[in-house]
């Protein structure tokens, strides 16, 4: 058998062999395993630092998501941010130079919303004679709004790279729901608004002037100096004091505790042409009409004036002097109350005369009418 046994023996040379390579090269290797995770460590803290980087500036941007709206919401009509203030903080930083916090108007306007029904020279222009029409009731030009948030960090980790930038954050919104109270708000307040001045509410009357909201007014030369001449004229008028009775009497703040206007007013309307202004707006509310048939003028609001001071103040003086006659029957007056009454009725007795002559008065009011046919 010694062909088989010279098999084996080669066998087990062979054997030794492959077992001395594999003990060569785990004897080549022992004791290097520390040394390489030594050399990758920095390579793994650089990674886990990336995450943390990563991690965080998610949080940042999620965070200015939800401040960019807040910013925009918070306003947005009826609210004003005087009961919504700014979130604190904790949930975004108010430092100025870190982070930012405001809304403005958007410059990417919806222009679906332009309504060709609307487009009407009063609204949209051009305008005779200098005038200019505002982009206030433009939809192309106004009504998204914005609420805009960025930030600036420093890295958690790995300084050296600089810092985190947001960039604008952006959350769009429509408002401007072109009411009373907002065009009124529009024009007193710069638009956008810092953060902090909030819009007045509820502090418009319905009949306030909007025309200088939705037109810029031609430059005539001279024409401040000479409005502001008028004005003091008007002022130092000799019949100044006279007037006094129109808006400020002191009977009437006296017998009803706040004064009352008698002031004629114009019906306003939305109209360029000084003809139909006055033939709708100022006819028979301020200036004198022709009543037809039979031709004959009617007083306006200025002339009937003397009739309707008349009227009030015979009124006014008469209820006050039903009040203190019967204490003078029973005797209960005091001297102030008698002194009182007794002048009462001599105004009194001045009205009735005069309202004896109103007839007349007003007939020559009419002839003297600048009313047109």
């Amino acid at each position: 058998m010694p062909h088989f046994s010279a098999i084996a023996e080669r066998r087990r040379v062979d054997g030794d062999r492959v077992a001395q390579r594999a003990a060569d090269r785990a004897g080549m290797r022992r004791g290097l395993a520390p040394l390489e995770l030594v050399l990758w460590i920095p390579i793994l803290l650089m990674v886990a630092a990336l995450m943390v980087i990563y991690g965080t500036s998610a949080a940042w941007r999620i965070r200015g998501e939800t401040a960019s709206r807040d910013a925009v919401w918070r306003v947005l009509e009826p609210r004003t941010g005087a009961n919504e203030p700014r979130p604190p903080a904790r949930v975004w930083p108010h430092d100025v130079g870190g982070a930012a916090y405001r809304f403005t108007d958007d410059p990417n306007q919806i222009v679906e919303l332009d309504d060709p029904a609307i487009d009407h020279p009063v609204v949209r222009g051009p305008l005779d004679a200098g005038w200019e029409v505002t982009d206030l009731l433009d939809p192309d030009r106004e009504g998204l709004i914005r609420g805009e948030t960025s930030i600036r960090r420093n890295f958690p980790m790995l300084a050296r790279m600089g810092s985190y930038a947001s960039g604008s954050i952006v959350q769009p919104i429509l408002d401007r729901p072109w009411t009373i109270d907002w065009t009124f708000r529009r024009g007193v307040l710069e638009w956008p608004n810092e953060i902090g001045d909030y819009r007045p509410v509820n502090l418009v009357p319905d009949v306030f002037r909007r025309s200088t909201l939705l037109y810029r007014f031609p430059i005539v030369d001279g024409g401040r100096r000479d409005f502001e001449q008028v004005v003091s004229e008007a002022q130092t008028a000799v019949l100044g004091p006279g007037l006094q009775v129109l808006e400020n009497d002191p009977d009437i703040i006296r017998y009803r505790g706040a004064p009352v206007d008698f002031h004629p007013r114009g019906v306003i309307i939305c109209s360029l042409d000084p003809e139909d202004l006055r033939d709708r707006g100022l006819e028979r509310h301020v200036i004198d009409f022709i009543v037809r048939p039979p031709d004959q003028v009617g007083l306006g609001g200025v002339t009937r004036l003397p009739r309707t001071l008349t009227t009030y103040f015979l009124g006014l003086y008469r209820e006050r002097i039903g009040q203190l006659e019967p204490r003078e029957a029973d005797g209960s007056a005091t001297a102030t109350e008698l002194a009182e009454l007794a002048g009462l009725r001599e105004k009194e007795r001045q009205l009735e005369a005069y309202e004896e002559r109103l007839p007349e008065i007003e007939e020559a009011l009419r002839r003297s009418s600048t009313a047109r046919l």
